[in-house]
């Protein structure tokens, strides 16, 4: 049963990279309310956009919210920013290591990639499982380092600015993990 639970949740992830969706972010963060404003990197941010995480438009994988230093700016991602995620299903942690690497991959220059497979392999070590009903928070600090969170403790982080980087084109490349939510959450 267990196995069984594992491959669903698995599936469930990796449909999301291959299925794009163009619509809107239908009832975001239905039943959950992202805060106005978090400091939880010791870094100020205002809550900016949030989106719905579908898959095949009737499968609610949860919601993920965008917080920035400065909504306003332009280039949105050269400045502080954090990803709040709220699941609406439970994940084992190597679902979230294996779509994270996939998606680096599609969103990255191969000698990209190849410079920071060590930093990715690093990073996804600190992932565990969720239930539904978890949160977590992936935002970069002070010094532009990521930082990763789950349910308000911190689980560990990446002491590479290019990986730190690098690692918002999961959600913000050229073939991101929906096309939808990098649309919903683009200020």
């Amino acid at each position: 049963m267990q196995a069984l639970r594992r491959i669903r949740s698995a599936l469930l992830l990796l449909t999301g990279l291959a299925i794009s969706s163009t619509g809107q972010a239908a009832d975001t963060a239905d039943n959950f309310e992202f805060p106005a404003s978090t400091s939880i990197t010791d870094q100020d941010y205002q809550l900016c956009s949030t989106a719905d995480m579908q898959v095949f438009a009737f499968v609610d994988l949860g919601d993920v919210a965008l917080y920035l230093e400065d909504c306003e700016q332009a280039d949105f991602l050269n400045q502080g920013r954090l990803l709040h995620f709220y699941y609406r299903r439970d994940f084992d942690a190597e679902d979230f290591r294996a779509s994270g690497k996939k998606l680096l991959e599609r969103n990255l220059s191969e000698s990209d990639f190849k410079s920071l497979e060590a930093d990715i392999d690093d990073f996804n070590r600190v992932y565990q499982s969720t239930s539904e009903g978890d949160q977590y928070i992936i935002g970069t600090d002070k010094n532009g380092l990521l930082n990763l969170y789950l349910n308000g403790e911190y689980i560990g982080g990446s002491d590479s600015r290019a990986f730190s980087k690098a690692y918002f084109e999961i959600w913000f490349g050229k073939d991101p993990f929906r096309e939808g939510v990098k649309k919903d959450l683009t200020p």
